[in-house]
């Protein structure tokens, strides 16, 4: 009698199980994106001229665009990150059958985030503080991944670094701002969330796209001359 699944069977069930929570994360974060347009969508309107039509200011512009380019690289990033770990890795590279649910437990939970930073998207205080826990989430995420696969945890290591500069800057602006009783700059969070997403698709692009990061105009010759003014500091020393 069988008393057991092969590795193979195993490895394919464990694909299918990780595909399951993939959708049911795309769920939660694709309502998340929805109940956001909502919320921006209908302050727009009551905010409108005798209440017709839409009037769309430039906050709710920002506040939109933190938002989208925000959950943008952390949907494609967990997908990323599932197929990696679960899906075409080797088995010695794969993580613990375990690490499955603390993997998804964590992406859930961030989903949640995402949908809470909807709901609250025009109050730009608590927004600002959700969009720190959001990052703390994926800090102590990466940290457990640390624990459990070094391996995976080496291909997404830029994310720690990342999160952790841009979670101290955020608070900083937002602590600051909150102990002097001020409004929340919206142009502020705009830039630090579009930078934090556009130095992450820049520094992690193998994780994302595979293959080479293509070449900024100008890297190259910035490379040499960097190279160049290394080796004469060599030289005259």
């Amino acid at each position: 009698m069988q008393t057991g699944l092969g590795a193979d069977e195993s490895r394919e069930r464990r694909k299918r199980s990780i595909k399951n929570l993939q959708q049911l994360y795309l769920v939660v974060a694709g309502l998340a994106l929805t109940v956001c347009v909502q919320r921006v969508v209908a302050a727009s309107e009551s905010s409108s001229t005798g209440g017709f039509g839409i009037s769309v200011s430039a906050e709710d512009v920002a506040a939109l665009l933190v938002f989208v380019v925000t959950i943008v690289p952390f949907f494609q990033g967990a997908n990323v990150y599932f197929e990696l770990a679960y899906t075409i890795a080797s088995p010695n590279a794969s993580p613990p059958s375990w690490a499955g649910m603390i993997d998804f437990g964590f992406f859930f939970l961030e989903a949640l985030q995402f949908y809470a930073m909807a709901e609250i998207v025009k109050y730009k205080l608590a927004f600002s503080v959700a969009y720190c826990g959001l990052l703390v989430l994926d800090i102590l995420w990466l940290l457990t991944l640390r624990l459990h696969s070094k391996h995976n945890f080496n291909v997404v290591r830029p994310w720690l670094v990342l999160n952790l500069i841009f979670v101290i800057l955020v608070a900083a602006i937002v602590g600051s701002i909150w102990l002097n009783q001020q409004q929340v700059c919206w142009g502020g969070l705009t830039v630090l969330a579009v930078v934090r997403s556009v130095v992450d698709y820049w520094w992690s692009w193998p994780a994302y796209w595979g293959g080479a990061r293509p070449e900024l105009p100008g890297e190259r010759w910035a490379r040499r001359r960097f190279r160049a003014l290394r080796a004469s500091a060599t030289h005259q020393a």
